[in-house]
């Protein structure tokens, strides 16, 4: 039987995974704004790095009106930034889905708030939770040359997408049907907590780069990164708290030289400009990277834990927002 997938949202990281479940044989139709669905009806170009093998991305179907989410689809992928679920944004979508219960939920939202906020409308048997295993973006990038235009993107073989659910054949047919597309992709115990605490890692050190000019050079001066350490240390803890498990045995490592190594490597490692590519999209995507910054803060107070190196991180970045 063909799978029938819908795609909430028309960005790179739902493109790649939408070209892969096509390559499955899958029918993928994407839900986007009325003013971007010719443009993706048209298709797009994507380019697999380092290669940059160009791939033709032609969905099934593109719909703006998500009352249609509700017509019998087999998952419901959510792939936009968290601030549309905070916002209300995703309200339409949820009940549409909530009216279909053999659809299955893909939320690929990080965030503490996510889980509270998707159980409000969506039993937690239909949720499949999920860690996106790629890096993708709009290219060309400055200094880049793509032609045409499109997506470019890398999936690292030893960083597949996980997958989680309280549903074993839900996840595993989330898991099947990617990699039967080449999108390479693995079943975990919680995809929650290991999205929790990458996102600990991850977001002090893209707020101090923030704060450094979007500079590694910068980012070693001065004390950007011990803040950066001490804050994903704190978060680390707080997360921790929130889901009821341990914080992760690295969590004394997390220290400046860590910091500052990763930071060399991502200048040399990545298979394209590392430092374009992080202000390019962390600025996109930025009240989502201060959203989860509030939420360590709002969870700080709540459970009084230390946050002083989130607050200082926050402030001398966002000041008063």
């Amino acid at each position: 039987m063909t799978a029938r997938v819908a795609i909430v949202g028309g960005g790179a990281v739902g493109q790649v995974y939408g070209l892969h479940m096509l390559a499955a044989g899958a029918e993928v139709t994407y839900f986007v704004r009325e003013r971007y669905a010719d443009e993706l009806r048209a298709g797009t170009t994507l380019y697999s790095l380092p290669r940059g093998v160009p791939r033709r991305l032609l969905p099934t179907d593109v719909q703006h009106d998500m009352a249609a989410l509700g017509d019998g689809y087999d998952q419901v992928w959510l792939c936009v930034p968290t601030n549309a679920l905070t916002s209300g944004a995703l309200d339409p979508v949820l009940r549409a889905v909530a009216g279909a219960p053999q659809t299955s939920l893909v939320c690929m939202l990080p965030g503490m708030q996510v889980r509270t906020l998707l159980d409000a409308h969506i039993a937690r048997q239909r949720v499949v939770d999920g860690l996106i295993g790629m890096i993708a973006y709009q290219a060309p990038l400055p200094g880049e040359t793509f032609d045409p235009p499109g997506i470019a993107y890398v999936l690292p073989r030893v960083s597949p997408s996980k997958f989680s659910g309280a549903s074993a054949a839900r996840v595993q047919g989330v898991v099947d049907l990617l990699r039967a597309g080449g999108c390479p992709a693995s079943v975990v115990p919680d995809a929650r907590v290991s999205l929790a605490f990458s996102s600990c890692l991850m977001m002090p050190m893209i707020v101090a780069l923030e704060g450094a000019d979007w500079r590694f050079a910068e980012l070693r001066k001065g004390e950007w990164l011990t803040l950066a350490a001490g804050a994903a240390r704190e978060a680390m803890t707080l997360v921790g708290a929130e889901l009821g498990v341990p914080a992760p045995w690295f969590r004394p490592l997390v220290r400046r030289p860590l910091f500052s190594a990763i930071s060399y490597g991502a200048k040399w490692v990545a298979p394209f400009d590392a430092e374009v590519y992080l202000h390019h999209h962390f600025t996109k995507v930025g009240e989502q990277t201060r959203l989860m910054m509030r939420g360590y803060l709002d969870s700080a107070a709540e459970r009084s834990l230390p946050s002083d190196h989130i607050a200082r991180l926050n402030q001398q970045v966002f000041g008063r927002e």
